[in-house]
């Protein structure tokens, strides 16, 4: 764990996702899970429950079912896996401003929003 709590910026938010190599879900209730993509984003490989919003977001290998936490934790913590935005980028991609950024761009425009 390289850190607790809150954080007082930004950058140091970007900064601490940057130097973590594995994110870890054991959410009960979540919506989309933001933060999680944040940090795989930034090149951590995800660790994350078979519920919620999760199977529609990230790949089968990604997941872990009930009771399987522990051991995929102790598997890649063996395996001494690193922090690799080449592996996570490509997992987000549909959530980066690029792919984002005209459909946003159309919605802010539109006389309905």
């Amino acid at each position: 764990i390289l850190h607790w709590g809150f954080v007082e910026s930004d950058a140091e938010y970007a900064r601490l996702l940057a130097a973590g190599d594995i994110v870890v879900s054991t959410a009960r209730h979540e919506f989309f899970g933001i933060s999680v993509i944040e940090a795989v984003r930034a090149g951590c490989i995800p660790v994350l429950p078979k519920r919620l919003s999760y199977p529609e977001l990230f790949p089968a290998p990604y997941l872990y079912g009930e009771g399987e936490l522990r051991n995929r934790l102790q598997v890649l913590l063996a395996e001494h896996v690193q922090n690799d935005r080449t592996l996570t980028e490509p997992m987000t991609a549909r959530f980066s401003w690029a792919a984002l950024k005209e459909q946003y761009l159309a919605w802010f425009d539109s006389p309905c929003r």
